[in-house]
């Protein structure tokens, strides 16, 4: 809308450029008649007959064109400002757009990571429960310390699993805000395979992410349309410096039965010059200048700073790779202890898979996590 909005106001700023077209028409109505006479300017007396000079009821009409060199410059510097506005809106749309793809990749991803450890969570979460009850008893103390730590292992497997639960329980959520759904709406994702395969990125050694970076960053564009707005205000201080030139041209009737011409044409040229501006307009240009200067450091400022974060970011892209591929790794080993655990033969060896089943789906969901950071 506001995109939109900015294109309609440039439209208008573009139609302030031609000139003024004036139509005016009316009737007088006179209780009497309007008559004069003329007096001698030596002697003071009467040098002609009284006499009508207008009728008792008349009417008028005119059209007037208006020309005017310096509104003219102004309204195409107002123009060109408007047309920078509308480019600005542009801009803040597509950061918009970029915004909203980049949260809704990172929330997918995210929701992803929760949705393949979600029912095994469940699960193990219900085994822990199980075991706990198998093993409660209503005094401590009489116990022996091994039954003891064993006790509290389940009970730190269990806080581990909710902890996990407290971590993917709005993941689907911030996913189905971000598309515009309902939060209750219950919905499954189609996970793409390279969940599984992917391809760590680490040399970007090759790519000219900068300067990149300084052709397309809306922030930059915006910096740039700002600067030519601020310039314009200097270009406009500077014209109104000037004496303004109007040309006029126009045609007009009057039903005066007594005019000798009831319609004719007229065209005319005026200057003027407000004085006061020699006073005034050096400082007010003086303003606009320094503002130009202003928005330019600021542009140099950001362009330092976007620089400087894209550099962060690839280092960041590189240390994500190399953390997933840590993980996954991790990951993989916890798979490979669950297996080897998950035969159970006695009440040890049954808690002992339960505490790797939680440190493998924990590394799961660890792995999994590192992927959507990567992403």
């Amino acid at each position: 809308m506001e995109q939109g909005l900015a294109a309609g106001l440039a439209d208008s700023a573009t139609f302030e450029m031609l000139p003024s077209l004036a139509a005016s028409a009316g009737f007088d109505s006179y209780n009497r008649k309007q008559g004069i006479y003329a007096q001698s300017v030596k002697d003071g007396t009467r040098s002609l007959e009284d006499s009508y000079v207008l009728d008792q009821n008349a009417g008028t009409a005119d059209l007037q064109v208006v020309f005017n060199v310096l509104d003219f410059g102004v309204s195409y510097v107002k123009a060109k400002q408007a047309s920078n506005e509308k480019f600005i809106a542009e801009e803040v749309m597509r950061k918009s757009l970029q915004r909203v793809i980049h949260d809704t990749r990172a929330a997918f991803w995210r929701a992803a990571a929760a949705q393949r450890v979600a029912a095994d969570l469940d699960a193990l979460t219900e085994a822990a429960q199980e075991e706990l009850v198998r093993m409660k008893t209503d005094s401590y103390a009489d116990k022996p310390l091994s039954e003891l730590n064993a006790y509290k292992d389940m009970l730190t497997v269990l806080q581990d699993l909710t902890q996990m639960r407290k971590r993917i329980l709005t993941a689907k959520s911030d996913l189905a805000l971000l598309m515009n759904l309902s939060p209750n709406l219950d919905f499954s994702l189609d996970i793409p395979p390279e969940m599984d395969a992917m391809k760590v990125t680490q040399d970007l050694s090759g790519m000219d992410l900068e300067h990149f970076a300084l052709v397309n960053r809306p922030e930059l564009r915006i910096s740039d349309y700002e600067a030519r707005i601020l310039k314009g205000e200097a270009t406009k201080e500077f014209m109104r410096y000037f004496p303004g030139l109007e040309f006029s041209a126009g045609v007009a009737y009057d039903s005066n039965s007594y005019l000798y011409n009831q319609s004719w044409a007229s065209a005319g040229v005026r200057v003027t010059w407000n004085l006061m501006s020699l006073f005034s307009r050096p400082q007010a240009i003086r303003l606009a200048e320094q503002k130009g200067e202003l928005e330019d450091m600021r542009r140099l400022a950001m362009t330092m700073a976007v620089m400087s974060q894209v550099r962060v970011s690839s280092l960041e892209l590189v240390q994500a790779g190399k953390s997933f591929e840590i993980t996954a790794s991790l990951d993989n080993v916890n798979d490979y202890v669950w297996k080897k655990s998950f035969k159970m033969k006695n009440d040890a060896e049954r808690r002992a898979s339960l505490q790797a089943a939680a440190k493998r789906l924990q590394s799961h969901l660890e792995r999994d996590f590192a992927y959507a950071e990567y992403k």
